[in-house]
C-alpha cells in the first residue's frame, strides 16, 4: 500500500520495532520541514525485520537494541541505499542481551551509510556494538560506509566483543578512536575493508 506524507514538520516518528512495518514500495516522504523518519520512543527490536530505503534518511534518536532468544534469534536487516543518521551518543547494539543478527545488505550502487545526524565530528555518535550473544553467521556488513562514531562506551566505529562478524566492502572512517575495535575473542572475517582518518588507527587487533 502506498504511503505519501508532505507538508509536515516531520513525516514519521516510529519506535525501532515498528520500522519494518513500513511498505517496501510506494513511499513518498519529501516536502516536509525535515525529510526524515525519526526512530524514537523505544529502541528495542524484538522481532526480525528489514529496514528499506524510504527515500529519506532514518534519524536515530534512541539507541537501537537488537536481542532475541536462543530459540528465536532476532535479525535486523538493513537494505540497499538506507541512510542511518544518529543523534549524539546513539548507536546500534546487537546481541548484548540475547541471540541476534545484523545484516547490512548494501550493494555497489546503493551503499548503506551510517553517520551523525548533526555535525560530522569524530565521536558524534556511539557506533555499532556487536556482542557475544550474536549468531555469527547472521552478522554481515556489506557495502557500507560508517563514520564519525566511537563516542559513549564504544572504542571504534564498530566495536566487536567475543564475536565473529563478516565485513565485505566496508569503509570505516573518521572514528574518535579506532575504525574497528576488537575485544576478547573477537575474530571477524575481513574482505576489502578500508580505513581513513580514525583517531587511534585502523584496527586495534585485526588478524
Amino acid at each position: 500500500q502506498d504511503l505519501s506524507i508532505s507538508g509536515c514538520d516531520l513525516p514519521l516518528r516510529l519506535a525501532a520495532g515498528a520500522v519494518s512495518s513500513l511498505p517496501t514500495t510506494g513511499l513518498s516522504l519529501t516536502g516536509n520541514t525535515t525529510d526524515a523518519i525519526a526512530i524514537d520512543g523505544g529502541g528495542e527490536v524484538s522481532a526480525s525485520g528489514a529496514w528499506v530505503d524510504a527515500g529519506v534518511p532514518y534519524w536515530v534518536i534512541d539507541d537501537i537494541e537488537v536481542n532475541g532468544t536462543a530459540e528465536s534469534p532476532v535479525v535486523l536487516t538493513v537494505g540497499p541505499g538506507v541512510s542511518l543518521l544518529f543523534d549524539n551518543d546513539a548507536g546500534i547494539f546487537v546481541g548484548q542481551d540475547g541471540a541476534a543478527g545484523f545484516r547490512v545488505e548494501g550493494t555497489a550502487d546503493n551503499v548503506v551509510t551510517m553517520m551523525p545526524w548533526s555535525a560530522n565530528v569524530p565521536g558524534a555518535w556511539a557506533g555499532i556494538g556487536i556482542y557475544d550473544a550474536v549468531v555469527d553467521s547472521e552478522v554481515v556488513l556489506a557495502h557500507a560506509s560508517i563514520g564519525f562514531a566511537g563516542g559513549s562506551s564504544l572504542k571504534g566505529n564498530v566495536h566487536v566483543v567475543d564475536a565473529s562478524p563478516a565485513f565485505d566492502t566496508v569503509t570505516l572512517h573518521d572514528g574518535l578512536e579506532w575504525g574497528l575495535y576488537l575485544n576478547g575473542d573477537a575474530l571477524p572475517t575481513l574482505s576489502d575493508v578500508a580505513y581513513a582518518n580514525n583517531g587511534s588507527g585502523e584496527c586495534n587487533a585485526c588478524p
